[in-house]
C-alpha cells in the first residue's frame, strides 16, 4: 500500500512537470516568433541628427519665404 502511494505521488509530480514543460515550451516558441517579428520590423539607427538639422534649415527657409509673402 505504501509503495502504491509513493508511485502515485511520483506519477503526479512527473505529469505536473511534463505539463509545465509543455506550457513553457509553447511560451518560449511564442516569444521566439515575436522576437523574429520585432527584428524584421526594427531598423538600425541612422543619421537622424543630420537629417533633423537639414530639415530645420529647410523649415527656416520656408518660414522666411512665407513671412516675405505676407
Amino acid at each position: 500500500m505504501g509503495y502504491d502511494m509513493i508511485k502515485t505521488v511520483w506519477k503526479a509530480l512527473f505529469e505536473s512537470n511534463r505539463t509545465q514543460l509543455k506550457e513553457l515550451t509553447i511560451k518560449v516558441k511564442a516569444m521566439e516568433e515575436k522576437l523574429i517579428e520585432l527584428a524584421m520590423h526594427s531598423h538600425e539607427p541612422k543619421n537622424y541628427k543630420e537629417k533633423c538639422d537639414a530639415m530645420e534649415e529647410r523649415i527656416e527657409a520656408l518660414e522666411k519665404k512665407v513671412h516675405m509673402i505676407r
